[in-house]
């Protein structure tokens, strides 16, 4: 295979290391001497403002592949950032708290699981070689055990990393447990102040 080959296949990958290259060196300086496009912060913020784009690019992979075509590609983010914005700034638990979080710890789940099983079952179908004419199956261990253990790892790093921004992501969940903690400590002592300790349900104040 010749260098003009290789270059020919892979000529997608050079252009995206020139484009980085042309980020890294064009970027300002920091007071402090660092590369500001590489800095931690810059480099998040590339990352969510392309997850948007990549999701759809992903999802519109699969729909061309099949020999489908999807035009309400556009008007479906829309309205997804939308109510997606309505559900982060209403006060109380929402709907974004109370199914989002379970929803992304259990694609984690199915996700580490799945992806684990097809790498073994890669595996043993390269050591079985080209052939073997009957179908590969995995023991209990590689088939279910392993997969499940790496689900569930990968399900406590989610939600490991998540539960605690809940508070400062969504901005309502966290705001919504000091309201119960004060009414229920604001209960407790006016019951507390009552004559004969007595509750207002009490037969004192009937």
């Amino acid at each position: 295979m010749s260098i003009l080959n290789i270059l020919s296949r892979t000529k997608l990958y050079w252009g995206l290391i020139a484009i980085f290259l042309i980020g890294v060196l064009g970027s300002p300086i920091s007071s402090k001497g660092n590369n500001i496009f590489l800095s931690y912060g810059n480099l998040l913020d590339v990352l969510r403002q392309v997850s948007t784009t990549g999701l759809i690019a992903t999802g519109m992979t699969a729909v061309i592949i099949t020999g489908g075509i999807d035009l309400s590609v556009g008007s479906l983010m829309a309205i997804c950032t939308v109510v997606c914005a309505m559900l982060l700034t209403v006060p109380g638990v929402t709907p974004a708290v109370v199914l989002g979080v379970p929803t992304v710890a259990v694609v984690a789940l199915c996700l580490g699981i799945l992806v684990t099983r097809f790498i073994l079952l890669n595996i043993e179908k390269s050591r079985a070689g080209p052939q073997a004419t009957h179908a590969i199956r995995l023991d209990s261990i590689r088939g279910l055990v392993t997969p499940g253990i790496v689900g569930v790892i990968l399900c406590s790093l989610v939600l490991w990393y998540l539960l605690p921004q809940v508070g400062s992501k969504f901005g309502v969940l966290g705001g919504w447990w000091r309201l119960a903690s004060a009414c229920c400590s604001a209960r407790s002592t006016a019951s507390s102040s009552l004559p004969g300790g007595c509750s207002p349900s009490s037969s004192h104040w009937r």
